[in-house]
């Protein structure tokens, strides 16, 4: 028996042998490892590259060792010194990558050519995409788009090299996630072009430039481009550190400081902003760069998963996602607004909001009744508080189900509404995504949920399985309807009727949609799937996908929660806009979506989150403000004096405070003011005096602005232009120590200068710092010109507690409107041109004005508006009618006329010689300031569909 167990026990160590060694061995012979022979790792060791130039090659662990370095491929040297530890001592080679195989292919629009990987290790533990397809498309002569995506055919041709057997094919193809949102594209390649783009064969490497001035748009010569199947890494070199944008974050300044190292994810999250510039409710991944020359470009990675962008000083920038492909879109500008109106084009052109959303809104999140509604109604109209929006928070649903209200807490709420209603004002209500799925007792049986389900309309917890995916919300446990699905349109849009018929509203803020989960993943967590614990996860909030939403496989129509968390809010807001159709028919109204993603803008407006009653919060509203305008989604403003209150603030800083943020606030795109629950009221009334008289002043100009807003927004629609812009905008050539820099003022439209007071000084005057371009600019009030000493450099003025400073540039003529207390009012009174003229011998000026009903539905695609523009010198001005649909399609429509019209910066008194369409005005018909070289010709009546013209006699230049 003893021998019989030794030939067992030599037996059995044969086999184990046999299968150490054997199984290893047939493993590295099957294709492609057999033929891997690593690349030589390159790794410059310049003194220069030693500090500033290196990509982390260790992007997850903040201080890998020197072993899982080597293993990986990568560099390794030590830093000597760096108290922030932010220089990684591991760092990617110059040869890690792809390589060109066979010829460049011709397209209809451009060109392709196939790459494949080149021999070096994978940076996870996971398939990487082995052979991709580079694509080229010229699509406009300012617009270039480049993909990159993994290519189910390689053509055997180019592969004999490499492999020495016919390739197989593949029996099953699954393509990676695009986002499934139809974008521009063309029918043919467009012929001239403002840019060029050439490669390298091996390493694979891009660089785009444009050839008018050599500037560089993108350059991938840094090396470093990954594809695997859950991380893809690419960058490019700048040529700039001026570089603006990426989304959304609460950024400290509106350039980014590039010498910070500063890394960004992007990843919709359910967040407060504060210092830490985590991620926030959207995800923009896009930025403006301006070349040494002043031309400026944009980027857009058109991918919705979670990713990252780290910066280094060199400078360089490395885009990390955790899925999808690289779709890129290149816009060459030339300047920053066109850069803009570009990426507008592709992601969609924002709407144009009703007049009355312009207005001011008032609200809190924790009405308690009707009773409380109604006093902050009362108490701003005694204080003759100009405001058209009243926002109700989530407070007024029974028990927080959407599609009802709570009859014992706000009994009188349809009378209240309807009130409102008839005296031009318009009320606002909250909802959230999550339907309740169970309703306590004895509630009556709840519908919403029931069609959901029976239709098969909610968001599933997997592919596998037609369960929907549950999370917590306010209303307890809740579903989440799938706004991928159009057919869930038809669903909001019956309930959203059912609701409408109960009390009218006019609006409808979405919150909670990114989509908001209050515990993580779900009770019971995650599964331990790929989806949700990816080998690499970018600088979020948290390093856990699932925070404060559902689990990453969770099912839509369009795909999996992983690829499509960030796109929830565009859905859900795009499904509220088209179900709106079916409640408000005809008009249209006020969508405001907390979640939003590039192209948002075409359905909603945002508001900047649950900010803080503080200075800096103030400073940095006009950061965000600026670049979610750059972001295409010009609707924009925070709660002014913020949403939380500060008790550390003493009665008198707050209102000094308050103050300061009303009068900026008053040119925000959008004004709104909103409390949260159990914090203080903010809205103007509620301070009393002396805040009031010292407001009063701001509010006025606000609402006397609003056609000039109005018609801003028109273009912004039409053109794809900002609403609120920084200086650069307009100035991106100027001494760039300045305009660059400018993140504390910002222009309203092309012609007006917002400069305001961000800085207590116990309720006194406060001295500002004020940039004034290289331009002629007048004091907007007293139309005194600024001296051209002052052109193009930082002075300082004094602002009183009563003031904001503000500047009309010339060359412009806008319109205005003597104020009411709401718009519907104010659309009525009496209007007046501000002409103001420019620098030259010519001093001339120009401007326009878009005008309809105020609500209807696409005014402009529907033809039911009207556009007059305004041309003029120091002696004249012409007023032409380019476009008047509107009398054709409402002819009682009761317009306003043009009374008055003041020139700013005209030399000499005209004397008497003055008429209008022919007609000589009386002498006491015109006043001309010599102080301030102001001429006002009042006592006019011009309608506003027929052209005019105004001469002035005296023939003195301005």
């Amino acid at each position: 028996m003893g021998r019989l167990n030794q030939v067992i026990i030599t037996v059995v160590c044969f086999f184990v042998f046999a299968f150490l060694i054997m199984v290893p061995l047939s493993i590295i012979g099957t294709r492609p490892y057999s033929m891997w022979q690593f690349e030589n790792v390159q790794c410059q060791e310049t003194e220069s590259f030693y500090e500033n130039d290196r990509i982390d090659c260790f992007p997850e662990y903040e201080k890998p060792t020197y072993r899982m370095c080597l293993m990986r491929g990568c560099c390794w040297r030590r830093v000597n010194w760096d108290k922030d530890q932010r220089i990684p001592e591991c760092y990617l080679p110059s040869n890690i990558g792809y390589r060109v195989i066979g010829e460049e292919q011709g397209t209809n629009l451009g060109f392709y050519v196939d790459l494949k990987r080149l021999d070096t290790p994978p940076f996870f533990d996971q398939p990487v995409m082995e052979f991709l397809r580079f694509q080229v498309e010229y699509q406009k002569e300012n617009r270039l788009h480049i993909k990159i995506f993994q290519y189910r055919y390689v053509e055997r041709q180019h592969l004999r090299v490499y492999y020495k057997y016919e390739e197989e094919e593949q029996k099953t193809w699954n393509p990676r996630f695009e986002i499934p949102i139809e974008l521009p594209r063309e029918e043919k390649m467009v012929g001239f072009k403002d840019y060029e783009v050439n490669y390298t064969r091996n390493p694979f490497q891009i660089k785009i430039t444009r050839p008018s001035s050599g500037g560089v748009l993108f350059d991938t010569g840094i090396g470093g481009f990954i594809f695997e199947e859950q991380f893809i890494q690419f960058s490019t070199l700048l040529q700039t550190t001026a570089i603006f944008g990426f989304g959304e974050h609460r950024h400290k300044r509106l350039r980014h400081e590039v010498l910070e190292w500063p890394t960004w994810g992007m990843w919709n999250n359910d967040a407060d902003p504060d210092d830490s510039q985590s991620n926030l409710h959207g995800q923009h991944p896009f930025y403006i760069g301006i070349e040494p020359s002043g031309d400026a470009h944009g980027v857009y990675f058109a991918n919705s998963n979670a990713q990252e962008v780290s910066i280094i000083p060199m400078p360089a920038l490395t885009w990390r996602t955790v899925g999808g492909i690289v779709n890129l879109y290149f816009y060459s500008g030339p300047s920053p607004e066109d850069v803009v109106a570009q990426h507008t084009e592709v992601v969609g052109r924002p709407a144009i909001p009703p007049y009355w959303a312009l207005g001011l809104h008032l609200g809190r999140e924790d009405f308690n009744d009707v009773a409380t509604m109604q006093a902050m109604v009362d108490r701003n109209e005694e204080a003759g508080i100009p405001f058209d929006v009243l926002y109700s928070g989530v407070e007024i649903t029974d028990s927080y189900r959407m599609f009802t209200y709570d009859e014992t807490n706000f009994d009188g709420l349809p009378e209240f509404t309807q009130m409102l209603n008839d005296t031009g004002r318009k009320f606002i209500i909250t909802m959230t995504p999550g339907i309740p799925k169970h309703v306590p007792e004895p509630k009556t049986y709840y519908t919403p949920y029931y069609y959901l389900e029976k239709y098969g309309l909610l968001v599933n917890i997997s592919n596998s399985t037609q369960r929907p995916v549950t999370a917590q919300q306010w209303a307890g446990e809740v579903v989440f309807p799938d706004y991928t699905n159009p057919l869930t349109r038809d669903w909001l849009g019956s309930y959203l009727n059912e609701l409408h018929d109960q009390f009218p509203f006019h609006g409808i803020i979405i919150t909670d949609n990114e989509p908001t989960n209050y515990v993580n993943g779900s009770k019971m967590g995650c599964q331990n799937k790929k989806l949700n614990f990816p080998p690499y996860v970018p600088h979020l909030q948290s390093r856990m996908l699932y925070q404060n939403t559902i689990c990453m496989e969770s099912k839509y129509s369009v795909g999996e929660h992983y690829d499509v968390h960030s796109l929830f809010g565009l859905y859900s807001a795009e499904a509220f806009y088209m179900a709106a159709t079916q409640v408000f028919h005809d008009k249209r109204t006020l969508l405001l979506s907390r979640s939003t993603f590039p192209g948002s803008g075409r359905f909603a407006g945002y508001w900047l989150g649950k900010n803080h009653f503080t200075w800096e919060d103030l400073r940095y509203s006009i950061i965000t403000m600026l670049e979610f305008n750059e972001f295409g989604i010009p609707l924009v403003g925070p709660n002014i004096c913020g949403y939380y209150d500060n008790d550390e603030l003493t009665p008198d800083e707050k209102i000094e405070l308050c103050t300061r943020w009303i009068q900026v606030g008053c040119f925000y795109p959008m004004a709104r003011f909103f409390r949260g629950r159990d914090q203080g009221d903010s809205d103007p009334a509620s301070w009393g005096e002396p805040l009031l008289s010292n407001v009063k002043r701001a509010l006025e100009t606000r609402y006397s602005l609003l056609p000039y807003i109005y018609t801003l927004f028109y273009h912004a629609h039409l053109d794809g232009f900002t609403v609120a812009r920084p200086i650069f905008n307009e100035f991106p050539y100027e001494d760039r120590a300045h305009t660059w820099n400018v993140d504390w003022e910002f222009l309203l439209g092309p012609a007006l200068l917002v400069a305001p007071a961000l800085e207590p000084t116990n309720g006194g005057t406060t001295p500002v710092s004020v940039y004034i371009p290289d331009d002629r600019f007048y004091n907007y009030h007293s139309g005194l010109q600024v001296p051209n000493g002052q052109k193009g450099t930082n002075i300082t003025v004094n602002i009183p507690i009563d003031e904001v400073s503000m500047f009309i540039r010339g060359g412009y003529i806008i319109p205005t409107q003597q104020p009411g207390n709401m718009s519907y009012h104010s659309r009525l009174n009496d209007m007046e041109l501000l002409v103001a003229l420019s620098e030259g011998d010519l001093g001339v000026a120009r401007g326009d004005m878009f005008w309809d009903d105020g609500d209807s539905f696409e005014p402009y695609e529907s033809k039911r508006d009207l556009l007059v523009e305004f041309f003029a010198d120091s002696n004249r001005i012409d007023i032409f009618v380019q476009r008047n649909n509107l009398l054709l399609f409402k002819p009682e429509i009761e317009l306003p006329h043009i009374t008055s019209v003041r020139f700013y910066g005209r030399r000499n008194d005209p004397g008497s010689r003055v008429t209008v369409d022919h007609v000589e005005l009386e002498p006491e018909q015109i006043d001309y300031d010599t102080g301030n070289r102001v001429l006002l010709l009042t006592g006019l009546h011009m309608d506003i569909t027929s052209d005019h013209v105004v001469e002035i006699g005296a023939t003195s230049l301005p």
